[in-house]
């Protein structure tokens, strides 16, 4: 059985901090190559630091978990914040015009980061939550040539 981590962040502490410091402990983290622990990290940073500064006072839950079958990292974070879909309602960055992501202004950097480094990105409102499904491979390069 692969390997899982499963992580409920405070937001009233606004910290990130514990959750990294207990994924990088977890044994899904120590199975994953370090390209996938930096896309987890990513996800955690960017996905989880926007619920906590614009998920408003009604937010008060987030759980982030990950999961590593050795060929696929899946990260889930659930939130009970007011809806919001990064992918359909965040700004839009036109890559073409982007030479640096420095050059990218302040809203949808973030986001932008993520839709490059995931192979794909899931947006559901279940049961009154957020719920956001990413995943990238952990061969996305070799899976390219491949095809």
């Amino acid at each position: 059985m692969s390997p899982s981590f499963s992580y409920q962040i405070d937001p009233a502490t606004g910290s990130l901090q514990s959750c990294l410091r207990a994924l990088e402990d977890s044994a899904v983290y120590q199975e994953m190559p370090g390209s996938l622990q930096f896309v987890a990290e990513l996800i955690l940073d960017e996905l989880a630091s926007n619920t906590l500064k614009y998920g408003g006072p009604d937010c008060h839950e987030i759980i982030f978990t990950a999961d590593f079958d050795g060929h696929e990292l899946r990260v889930t974070l659930t939130d009970d914040a007011a809806p919001f879909n990064p992918w359909t309602d965040a700004p839009v960055i036109d890559d073409s015009r982007v030479e640096d992501l420095e050059d990218i202004e302040i809203g949808g950097r973030g986001i932008h980061m993520l839709l490059q480094a995931t192979d794909t990105r899931h947006y559901e409102r279940r049961d009154g939550k957020n719920v956001h499904i990413l995943t990238r491979r952990a061969h996305r390069n070799q899976d390219a040539l491949a095809a």
